[in-house]
């Protein structure tokens, strides 16, 4: 395999792919989504964590951690929970992907394609979710108190949404690579068209034409038809 130095450009669309999956995995491992804060009759302050996947009741400085059972009142945590995987699946795909295109040059604009594809798609997966559970915070514990819906977002929560950003920045540099490969490359000596073509390429000799004449030298009114041999 053919390696390559790669560009800053390059290093960076990879810095931001480690990045939006270290923050993803990282918020959604961690059950600190949402945040309520109650007191009892006696005054003790009592703190609820809520992610997708446990609960932690704090009484003080005592915690206690359970499952997010994910059926019944619930079960609309499995659609959060399956967007979140699914978009930790894509980030470390787009993670992968630019590690090897960064080192090779075989595919390598499909191999940058893929990666914008992915990466966006990761973004507006990680989004979903979120809009999910805030949507439905209410319904985190449906038949206890505290009102759940009264609570504020944590720092993991805000972690997956950061990854969600830097997603969306690393497709549009990723973008921005691919758009870069296929940059036509002008030497200086001659003048590019728009589409890529030298204009000395596409001189005409105004004498020529004149005279009836093409400039591989032969007559166009002497062709039959008109034609000349080269466009037939």
């Amino acid at each position: 395999m053919h390696c390559k130095i790669p560009s800053p450009l390059d290093w960076l669309v990879l810095f931001l792919a480690a990045l939006a999956f270290i923050l993803h995995t990282v918020g959604i491992i961690f059950p600190m989504w949402w945040t309520v804060h109650e007191e009892d009759v006696l005054g003790i302050e009592l703190t609820f964590h809520y992610g997708i996947w446990a609960i932690v009741d704090c009484k003080e400085d005592n915690c206690t951690t359970t499952s997010s059972i994910m059926h019944g009142d619930r079960a609309w945590l499995i659609g959060p929970a399956v967007l979140v995987v699914l978009a930790d699946v894509l980030l470390l795909v787009v993670m992968v992907t630019t590690l090897v295109y960064l080192f090779q040059n075989q595919h390598v604009v499909l191999l940058r394609r893929l990666c914008v594809v992915f990466s966006a798609g990761g973004s507006c997966t990680i989004i979903m979710a979120l809009l999910i559970f805030y949507k439905k915070k209410a319904g985190l514990r449906p038949s206890d108190a505290p009102e759940t819906s009264d609570g504020d977002p944590d720092w993991s929560f805000l972690l997956s949404t950061f990854g969600a950003v830097v997603a969306v920045f690393q497709s549009v540099a990723c973008g921005l690579s691919v758009k870069r490969l296929h940059k036509p490359h002008n030497t200086g000596k001659h003048k590019t068209t728009i589409f890529g073509i030298e204009t000395e390429d596409m001189e005409v000799d105004i004498n020529a034409l004149r005279r009836g004449e093409l400039s591989f030298g032969k007559n166009v009114n002497n062709m039959p038809n008109g034609v000349s041999p080269a466009l037939q």
